[in-house]
């Protein structure tokens, strides 16, 4: 795509084209690095560090240059060859318009700030999944529940004599249907990854929701470890553990 073959024609600047075509692919094997670790960062994953990220940024950068810098010596070789002017020229510019192709892959990564941030965001919203899903559980503990749970995500209203139920019964049944939605969209945007079925992943435990979600995580990570999915590898397994350790408080299971 970017114009230039891997045969110089010419004897003249041989050498140049050679160093030219090898420093080419550092850069190609360093931009997939650096947009990998940039990505993960952006996301708040601990798979790298910022010191990582910027260190691979630096060698990017340094070998944009030297491929800059070997099209720059074939292009002033000196030749009374209309055939090989051309040649240097091509070689020239196609260089210029790989790297302005790829310089934007550059760009300075997140401050660490914003990457510890990301990370707490991220934290918290998987603690108020699991939150949710303690809330269920207690609720399938006890299946009176007083009128008011206070610090719950929903209140439970009882039915009234005449219609059934009050409207604010009703809203808070529509509050909780929506509560355990977010939750488990949160597990399947979090967890899930592209292309996963949960046909898949259907547990084998069946009874008490969080055993059952823990199933359905140990089945998530073993896709994602299957297909090597090392982000979401490390996502899962933060959040199986976080599973886990409710329900042990719970007293649900010997895990």
């Amino acid at each position: 795509s970017s114009g230039i073959n891997a045969e110089w024609p010419l004897r003249p600047g041989e050498e140049n084209y050679r160093k030219l075509l090898e420093a080419r692919e550092k850069c190609n094997s360093l931009v997939d690095v650096y947009t990998r670790i940039s990505y993960s960062l952006r996301n708040g994953d601990a798979t790298y560090t910022l010191d990582e990220g910027n260190v691979k940024r630096v060698e990017l950068i340094k070998q944009f240059k030297i491929v800059d810098t070997f099209s720059e010596r074939i292009a002033g070789i000196r030749t009374s060859s209309p055939t090989q002017l051309k040649v240097q020229t091509n070689v020239r510019t196609a260089t210029r318009s790989y790297l302005q192709d790829n310089l934007p892959t550059t760009a300075p990564l997140p401050e660490l700030k914003e990457i510890s941030e990301i990370q707490k965001r991220r934290l918290e919203d998987s603690r108020a999944a699991i939150q949710v899903q303690k809330q269920e559980a207690l609720r399938t503990q006890n299946p009176s529940p007083p009128t008011e749970i206070v610090g719950s995500p929903f209140t439970v209203v009882e039915p009234q004599p005449r219609d059934g139920w009050s409207t604010k019964s009703k809203r808070t049944e529509i509050s909780r249907d929506i509560a355990r939605e977010k939750a488990r969209e949160k597990v399947r945007e979090g967890e899930g990854g592209a292309g996963w079925t949960g046909e898949a992943v259907q547990p084998k435990t069946r009874g008490h929701p969080l055993l059952e979600q823990k199933e359905i995580l140990r089945g998530y990570l073993r896709q994602a470890q299957r297909d090597n999915r090392q982000e979401e590898i490390d996502t899962l397994k933060q959040n199986l553990h976080m599973i886990l350790d409710e329900i042990r408080l719970l007293g649900l299971e010997d895990t």
